[in-house]
């Protein structure tokens, strides 16, 4: 039980330390990111039309 109690401690805190270097390297980054997210989803979005038809 320690031991998953201990896992459960460290994935929280490495959830959180990603989320927040996530959010330092958005604020940075914000254009070129949001241009790669809609060209992600774009063709993301491609893939998931040419696997359901």
């Amino acid at each position: 039980m320690a031991l998953a109690a201990h896992l459960i401690k460290s994935m929280v805190k490495l959830k959180a330390f990603l989320e927040t270097e996530n959010n330092r390297l958005w604020k940075q980054n914000r254009n070129k990111t949001t241009i790669s997210i809609q060209t992600g989803r774009f063709k993301l979005s491609k893939i998931s039309n040419l696997i359901l038809f």
